[in-house]
């Protein structure tokens, strides 16, 4: 074990950036839905129940959202897919989008992933 630990030393610092080159997606991948306007007639669009409003807000849950499609065909220009493949989040919570919603609970678009472990 002491040989292992003595050839990690001398190996030093190892990382590399991700992703190590650009992700070539397919041209059918949807990406993250992003919601520019509260469309509040979408609630019973969604197949599966992702799209939500309360109060005259709407609000859509990613973990529930299977990436159909059905509510960009409908909204117009109001719920749109980015194509970013960042969809990550820490803790479930982050997965409920709303309209004017930054997007610190995900990796994308320079969300802070220390935010979701307070």
């Amino acid at each position: 074990m002491f040989k292992a630990f003595i050839s990690r030393l001398k190996q030093g610092y190892r990382t590399s950036p991700y992703p190590r080159k650009e992700v070539q997606l397919p041209a059918r991948y949807r990406g993250r839905p992003v919601i520019s306007e509260s469309p509040a007639v979408l609630s019973g669009v969604c197949p599966s129940g992702a799209l939500t409003a309360r109060e005259g807000k709407t609000s859509l849950d990613l973990g529930l959202c299977i990436f159909c499609g059905s509510c960009t065909r409908v909204s117009g220009d109001r719920i749109s897919f980015s194509g970013d493949y960042r969809l990550a989040a820490a803790a479930r919570d982050a997965l409920v989008m709303s309209a004017g919603d930054p997007s610190e609970g995900t990796f994308a678009e320079g969300g802070n992933p220390a935010l979701l472990l307070e």
